[in-house]
C-alpha cells in the first residue's frame, strides 16, 4: 500500500464539526474536573459540625430563619416519616424530591430522615404558617394546617441545588439542605396574580405551569380574567353560543400598531372539563382560582351572541366580538331577562369553582347605552335613580344576591363604588392606593392591585435607553413593584383587618402568547410574592436583589423565561428542550420584540426594512451548530442566511446577515433558525438579533 502523501480534503463544516468535538472533549473533560473538585468542595462544606453550609436566597423572605452549622444530606436512604395527617404532604414532597434526585424515598428507617407532623400548638401560626428545622440527621416539618406543611416543602426545595426542579434524574448531584431553624407565616391571605385571557387566549398547560411557578413562591390565588369584549372563554353549557361565537373575532390589533388590524381570525376557550382539571390541579398545590365573568360592562363577546340580553331598544344596536383594545360601548340591560341569564351563567360558574369569591368586574362601564335607551330611562325613573352610577349599583346589588343565596361572596373593581355600595362587598383597588380610603370607610374587605405598582403588563424599565418588548404605556420597574406597601395610611386596627391582600396583573393586549407572559412576569412576581407575605419591616430591596439572584437559577431549572436573563435582554434563547439530534427549527418573535424604530404619532414599534444581523452566543453543553437562518413573514420566508456556522467553546464567529426589502405593516414578522447540537442536545445559549440602523 502506498503511503498517503497528500491531505485529505473534507468538507468545511465537517473539519469545523471535527475542531469543534476536540475542544467540546477538553471542556468536558475540564467541566468533569471542575463538578468533582466542587462536589469534593461542597462535602467539606457540608460534613455535620464541620462549619456554617451556605444558606441560598429563599423567596419569599421568611419571617424568623436562624442558620445552624453543617447539612442534612438527601441520598438513597433517607426516610419520610410522617403521621397519620400528614400523608398527603408526605406525597406532594415525594412527588416534588423524586424526579431530580431519582430517589424513591422508600426506606422504612434510614440514617437520617425527614419527619412531617401536624401540631396543634402551632395555631398562633395559622394553617398557612409553618416551623422548619433542619440538622444534619434530621428535617422536621410542623404546622397546624396541611398548606403550612406544603410551604414548608417550597422552602426545603428552594434551600436544595437549584436543579432539584428538573424533571429528569442527576445522579450525580450533592442534594444538601444547610442546617436552619425556620419559623415562617404569611403577611396576607390573599397573595395574588391576575392572568387576562379575554384579549389572548393561553390555553391549559400554560396556566399549569404559571401555577407550578406560584406554588414554588407560596402565592396562593389566581385570579383568571375569562371574559371580555375580545373574547368569551368559559364554556357554558345552557347558552353554548357563548363560546361557539363569543370566544372567536375575525382579527386583532397588530402588535406594535394598534390602529392596523392582522386580518387573522382569532380564538380559543376552555372546555368545563379543563377548568375542572385546572382547578384540581390549583387545589394540589393551595391555590385558589377566582374567576372574573364581567358584567354589566365588557359584555361585547357575550351580546354578539344573545344581543336580547343587550340595550337593544337603541338606535343601531349590533354588538359584535370586539376586534380593537379599550372600552366597548356594549353593556348589559337592566331588565329581568338579562339578570335571569346572568344567574345561569354564574350558576355554572360556581358549580366549577369553589372559591368564596367570585369576581364580577364592575369596570368602565360606558353609560352612553343606558342614556340612550328608553327602557332604562323608564326604569331609572321608577327607582328615582338620578344617575347611572345608582344604576349600576342597583345591577351589582342584584348580582350580589344571587351570589350570597348561594354562599359566595361578590368582589368588582373598584369602579363598583360609585353609587350605593353594599357593604358586604369585595373592592379590587386598581385605579390609584387612594381609593382603599373610601372602601375601608364604607367597610368593604379590599384587595391591593394599584395600577402605578402592581399592573406587570407595563415596561419593567426605560424603553429610551433599554430596549424592550411592546409593553402597555407606563413603566413599573422591579423595584418600583418591591416598594408597595400594602397598608393604608392612616388605616385604623379594625380598616387594616379589611386588607384581604395584594395581586400582581398580567393584562394581554401586548401579551400574545406564553413568552411573554413569563417575560412580563418575571422576575416582578417574586417581588409580589414577597410584599405578600413578609412583613414590612423585614423586607430590604438589596437584601431582595441578593436573593434573586438564587431565584433566577432556580427558574432557569424549572425552564422560565424572565426580563434580564440574557445579556441581550430578550429571552431569545436556545435550551436542550429546543433542540434534537437531527436539524429542527427554532422560531422566535420579531413584530412587536425587536426595537427598530417609532411609529407616525405612536410610542409602539414594528419590524422595518433593510439588513439584519443575527448572532448566536454560546453559553454552556455542546456546541450548537447552524446551517440556517430566516426571517418569515406570516410564517413563510421572506430573507434568508445559508451556510454553516458554529456557536460553541473556541469559536464564535457565526454571525448571519438577512435583508428585508418591503414590510407588510400588518403582518406579523418572526426568526427562524435551523440547528442541531454536536453530540447531544446539551446545548445552552442566547441570540442577539440587531435590527438596521
Amino acid at each position: 500500500m502506498k503511503p498517503i502523501t497528500s491531505p485529505i480534503t473534507l468538507p468545511s463544516d465537517l473539519i469545523l464539526m471535527r475542531f469543534l468535538a476536540v475542544h467540546q472533549i477538553a471542556e468536558l473533560l475540564r467541566n468533569k474536573l471542575v463538578h468533582c473538585f466542587r462536589h469534593l468542595i461542597w462535602v467539606v462544606l457540608l460534613v455535620p459540625l464541620q462549619g456554617r453550609a451556605i444558606m441560598p436566597g429563599i423567596v419569599p423572605k421568611p419571617v424568623s430563619m436562624i442558620e445552624g452549622s453543617g447539612a442534612f444530606l438527601l441520598e438513597t436512604g433517607t426516610s419520610i416519616d410522617a403521621d397519620a395527617a400528614s400523608q398527603e404532604t408526605a406525597r406532594r414532597l415525594k412527588q416534588a424530591f423524586a424526579p431530580a434526585t431519582g430517589f424513591d424515598f422508600a426506606s422504612q428507617a434510614g440514617g437520617n430522615t425527614i419527619e412531617i407532623r401536624k401540631d396543634p400548638s402551632l395555631a398562633d401560626l395559622g394553617n398557612e404558617g409553618y416551623d422548619l428545622s433542619v440538622t444534619p440527621t434530621k428535617i422536621v416539618i410542623r404546622s397546624s394546617g396541611e398548606a403550612g406543611q406544603f410551604y414548608a416543602v417550597q422552602t426545603l426545595l428552594q434551600m436544595l441545588p437549584p436543579a432539584i426542579y428538573s424533571k429528569q434524574p442527576l445522579y450525580h448531584t450533592c442534594w444538601a439542605i444547610p442546617s436552619v431553624h425556620i419559623q415562617d407565616q404569611p403577611r396576607f391571605g390573599w397573595r395574588g396574580l391576575l392572568l387576562d385571557e379575554g384579549r389572548h387566549f393561553t390555553g391549559k398547560e400554560v396556566v399549569k405551569q404559571i401555577l407550578d411557578f406560584m406554588a414554588t413562591h407560596k402565592l396562593n390565588l389566581l385570579h383568571w380574567h375569562l371574559t371580555e369584549d375580545q373574547g368569551w372563554r368559559i364554556e357554558i353549557k345552557k347558552y353554548p353560543l357563548l363560546t361557539q361565537i363569543g370566544s372567536q373575532r375575525p382579527r386583532s390589533p397588530v402588535l406594535g400598531n394598534p390602529t392596523l388590524s392582522d386580518g387573522v381570525p382569532y380564538g380559543g376557550y376552555f372546555t368545563q372539563d379543563d377548568i375542572r382539571e385546572i382547578v384540581a390541579y390549583a387545589a394540589d398545590r393551595f391555590i385558589t382560582i377566582v374567576p372574573e365573568i364581567e358584567m354589566p360592562g365588557h359584555a361585547a363577546a357575550a351580546l354578539a351572541c344573545y344581543p336580547q340580553y343587550g340595550n337593544d331598544d337603541i338606535p343601531n344596536y349590533h354588538p359584535e366580538v370586539g376586534t380593537s383594545w379599550g372600552v366597548n360601548p356594549y353593556v348589559y340591560a337592566p331588565k329581568e331577562e338579562t339578570f335571569t341569564f346572568l344567574k345561569d351563567i354564574l350558576q355554572e360558574v360556581i358549580e366549577l369553582f369553589p372559591s368564596e369569591y367570585i369576581h364580577i368586574g364592575g369596570d368602565e362601564v360606558p353609560p352612553d347605552q343606558w342614556q340612550a335607551s328608553p327602557s332604562v330611562q323608564q326604569l331609572m325613573k321608577e327607582h328615582k335613580f338620578t344617575t347611572t352610577a345608582q344604576l349600576e349599583s342597583w345591577f351589582v346589588n342584584r348580582i350580589e344576591q344571587f351570589l350570597n343565596s348561594k354562599g359566595r361572596k361578590l368582589i368588582g373593581w373598584d369602579d363598583v363604588m360609585g353609587g350605593n355600595l353594599s357593604h358586604t362587598a369585595g373592592v379590587m383597588v386598581w385605579h390609584s392606593f387612594q381609593f382603599a380610603e373610601p372602601a375601608l370607610k364604607n367597610g368593604n374587605s379590599i384587595v391591593l392591585t394599584p395600577l402605578e405598582h402592581l399592573f406587570l403588563d407595563l415596561y419593567q424599565t426605560d424603553i429610551k435607553f433599554v430596549p424592550q418588548p411592546v409593553a402597555a404605556e407606563g413603566l413599573n420597574s422591579l423595584e418600583t413593584v418591591y416598594a408597595f406597601s400594602p397598608i393604608p395610611a392612616g388605616a385604623t386596627p379594625e380598616q387594616i383587618k379589611l386588607v384581604l391582600g395584594i395581586q400582581g396583573n398580567v393584562w394581554t393586549e401586548n401579551v400574545e402568547d406564553w413568552l411573554k407572559v413569563q417575560y412580563q412576569l418575571l422576575p416582578r412576581a417574586c417581588a409580589v410574592a414577597e410584599i405578600a407575605w413578609t412583613p414590612q419591616d423585614a423586607r430590604d430591596f438589596g437584601d431582595f436583589e441578593k436573593r434573586l439572584g438564587y431565584d433566577f437559577e432556580r427558574l432557569n431549572s424549572m425552564g422560565l423565561e424572565y426580563y434580564g436573563r440574557t445579556p441581550g435582554g430578550l429571552p431569545f434563547t436556545w435550551r436542550p428542550a429546543n433542540l434534537k439530534s437531527e436539524s429542527s427549527a427554532i422560531v422566535w418573535p420579531l413584530t412587536g420584540w425587536v426595537v427598530t424604530g417609532p411609529l407616525p404619532g405612536a410610542g409602539h414599534w414594528q419590524v422595518v426594512p433593510g439588513a439584519w444581523k443575527v448572532h448566536f452566543n454560546y453559553q454552556s453543553g455542546v456546541a450548537l451548530i447552524i446551517g440556517k437562518v430566516e426571517i418569515l413573514e406570516n410564517g413563510k420566508p421572506v430573507a434568508v442566511d445559508q451556510h454553516v456556522a458554529p456557536a460553541g467553546p473556541g469559536y464564535d464567529n457565526n454571525e448571519f446577515q438577512l435583508n428585508i426589502s418591503t414590510v407588510d405593516p400588518s403582518a406579523r414578522y418572526s426568526l427562524r433558525a435551523w440547528v442541531r447540537g454536536l453530540g447531544g442536545n446539551d446545548s445552552n445559549g442566547y441570540v442577539t438579533v440587531s435590527p438596521p440602523k
